[in-house]
This record gives structure tokens, sequence and C-alpha cells, in this order.
């Protein structure tokens, strides 16, 4: 079995390009998946790469043309 390995704050903020802190209080506030051991928050890269896109895709949304507005 192999099981992804677990990433830092560090590093979920590079991938994310966030501030660690910002990283941390997303996690903390449940906006973010993460997983807290200890005192310390612990990311999977393919479950934060699936959070962005999933994010990305609910801020696309479609808004009028200035000629539909009246």
């Amino acid at each position: 079995m192999n099981c992804e390995p677990l990433i830092d704050a560090k590093t979920a903020a590079q991938i994310l390009n966030l501030h660690e802190r910002t990283v941390k209080e997303m996690a903390a506030s449940g906006k973010l998946p993460a997983m807290r051991l200890g005192r310390l928050w612990r990311f999977r890269a393919s479950t934060l790469d699936k959070w962005a896109e999933d994010s990305l895709l609910s801020n696309c949304h479609s808004r009028p043309s200035k000629e539909n507005i009246r």
C-alpha cells in the first residue's frame, strides 16, 4: 500500500502561493482541507490541488454583459 506523504504548512503555502500563516488560519477555520497532528497542521498535496481547482471553478461564474443590463 502506497500512502501519500503529508506536507507541512510551509510547503502547502508554497504550493498555494499563500503566506504560511494564511494557510494555518484557513486550515483552522475549515476552509482548507487539512489534519491537525498535535500542534502541527499537515496536508496532502493532491488534496490541496483538488481544493484549488474546485475553488477556481466555483469562482468562475458568468457575468451578464453590459448589453443585457437595462
